[in-house]
This record gives structure tokens, sequence and C-alpha cells, in this order.
């Protein structure tokens, strides 16, 4: 004897009557595990995560890389100047005073020791931008 069993994650199943699914679940979406959807789009991917066509649950952004809108398949690397810490729900973060960030920047990287940055003055992107120290001075980066 056969049964009917629910439609399967990443899934959706449109009519009744079928054999097998009617398809993945669209991308920007997701259809969850125990969710009979009838349509592809079940769910809007949220902010700060990446829906791939078949998604049963929304992926976070990884390290390194943000998604600032909803209904996205995938996410965005972090630009230059800005460093992304975690899946971040709307803009990277700007990079702070005495360290620099190149593109896809998960820590910010600090000045090496012999060069400084203007006060207060952040979102370098690259260690080229550390400026250096000036004479009769010396420099040196403090945890």
């Amino acid at each position: 004897m056969e049964s009917c069993s629910a439609c399967p994650a990443g899934h959706f199943c449109s009519t009744e009557g079928l054999s097998s699914p009617s398809g993945p679940c669209a991308a920007g979406f997701y259809c969850p595990f125990d969710y009979s959807s009838t349509t592809p789009y079940a769910f809007l991917c949220p902010k700060g995560h990446y829906c791939p066509d078949g998604s049963a649950l929304p992926r976070p952004c990884p390290t390194g890389e943000y998604q600032p809108n909803a209904g996205s398949d995938s996410c965005i690397p972090c630009r230059s100047g800005f460093y992304c810490e975690e899946a971040v729900v709307g803009e990277p973060w700007l990079c702070p005073p005495h360290s620099y960030c190149p593109a896809g920047t998960m820590v910010p990287q600090p000045c090496p020791d012999g060069t400084h940055t203007r006060s207060n003055q952040g979102g370098l992107k690259g260690e080229r931008e550390c400026l250096p120290c000036p004479p009769g001075r010396f420099c040196r980066y403090i945890l």
C-alpha cells in the first residue's frame, strides 16, 4: 500500500494528484521541511542571507560577504575600505582608523609598525595607504 508524503524541503507541490514534487523552490526563496508549499515562492529569503534554487532554509552570507536585500540568491563580497565580520543585514562596516581593508575583508588589518594614519581616518583600502612615520618619531600599532 502506498502512502502520501509531504513535499520535500526545498521543493513545491503545485497541485493534487502528484507522484513527485513539481520542482525546486525558486532562487531568492526557500521552502522549509514539513511545509506543503504550492508555489516555488514560499518564503522570501531575508537580508543577510542567500537562497539558491531548491533552498530548504536561508543560508547566512559567509564571513567577508554581505547581502543588503531580501530575495537574493547570492551574497556580495565586501568591498575594499570596508569589512564584513559576519552575515550583515545592511551595509558593511567602514574600516576603522589605523587599519586597512582590501576587498573581501573579514577583520581589519592593522597598519604595519613604522606607519600610521591621520587621526580618525578610516576606510583605507590597502597597506600602501598607511603613511610612513615622520622623521624624529616612531609608530607602532598597539592593541
